[in-house]
């Protein structure tokens, strides 16, 4: 059986896939500015040229539906979000302008995004 020459056709979120398999595979470890604190920029800054930063090349591929997907994730799950259990809140707020024709694949993004990255444990194996 022939492959579909427009494979996003059948799959719209291959490239968020595609993101996130290199999130979790190498951007993590890759020097960036987004993650970096101001002392390590300072030390070598030539690292940390978005004109030649992977992340950042990656980042500017990402179709918009997908940037603002991960975006959100983002900024849902900073570590003051979570300590001020204001998730559902901030969500609220940054997707005001979403509207209800646009929701569902929205939320379908942050769903696959979220389980990638965050799976929920199996209780069963004693998490």
């Amino acid at each position: 059986m022939r492959r579909s020459a427009r494979p996003t056709a059948r799959r719209p979120f291959q490239q968020l896939r595609e993101w996130i398999d290199f999130w979790e595979d190498r951007a993590r470890l890759t020097p960036c500015c987004l993650w970096a604190d101001e002392a390590a920029i300072a030390e070598d800054p030539d690292l940390y040229d978005c004109e030649t930063c992977v992340v950042a090349e990656w980042l500017g591929r990402l179709d918009p539906a997908n940037a603002r997907a991960w975006s959100l994730f983002r900024q849902l799950v900073t570590r003051l979000a979570v300590d001020l259990q204001c998730g559902s809140e901030v969500l609220r707020r940054l997707t005001a302008d979403v509207s209800d024709e646009e929701w569902p694949d929205l939320w379908a993004r942050l769903v696959l995004i979220d389980e990638a990255l965050r799976p929920v444990k199996d209780a069963s194996h004693g998490a």
